[in-house]
């Protein structure tokens, strides 16, 4: 029995070790013209990856239906159709297994740019709260110096006026006393 164990960087594709109901079929028990296997040679993972139907990049895609549809017709041998499904199983594994080595590739290349992206953010926030604490000091020297603004001048002309009013009052009493 062939036993898989496949590991991504994401988790996608994960599998426990355990056997596919195609792994459970005692193909020595079927035995018709046997062939050897031939020895293919190496595909490169672009290759590996231009063989996905394009329907693989749909989000409705259904494996299922598409694999079934896919699949030779029940007038081929069992072993034969035994042998696809295996083949097809393995072909799927290995896509699978490219693109998230792909993916964790990308995410580890641009993990850099993303820190970057992080602390440029991080900073852009700290500049914010400062400029804001900025705002609100100002808003507050704005609203004292105002206030002083007005209050000083009231302040100066009532002043004027009782200096003023007590300049007329020292006038006439001083004209009452002569």
């Amino acid at each position: 029995h062939k036993q898989h164990k496949h590991m991504s960087f994401f988790g996608w594709g994960k599998k426990e070790t355990r056997k596919s109901p195609i792994d459970t079929v005692d193909s020595t028990s079927i035995k018709v013209n046997e062939v050897p296997e031939e020895i293919e040679p190496e595909i490169s993972d672009e290759e590996i990856i231009k063989e996905l139907p394009p329907e693989f990049y749909n989000k409705e895609f259904e494996s299922i239906h598409f694999t079934l549809e896919e699949m030779p017709s029940t007038k081929d041998s069992y072993q034969n159709t035994i042998k696809w499904i295996r083949e097809l199983k393995q072909k799927r594994e290995r896509q699978l297994e490219i693109v998230n080595e792909q993916l964790s590739s990308s995410v580890i290349e641009n993990y850099n740019a993303f820190l970057e992206g992080m602390m440029k953010i991080r900073e852009l926030g700290n500049d914010l709260q400062s400029t804001a604490v900025l705002c609100r000091n100002g808003r507050h020297n704005l609203n004292t110096a105002n206030k002083e603004l007005t209050e000083v001048p009231l302040t100066i002309i009532a002043t004027n006026k009782k200096i003023d009013l007590c300049q007329v009052h020292n006038k006439l009493f001083t004209k009452l006393n002569h």
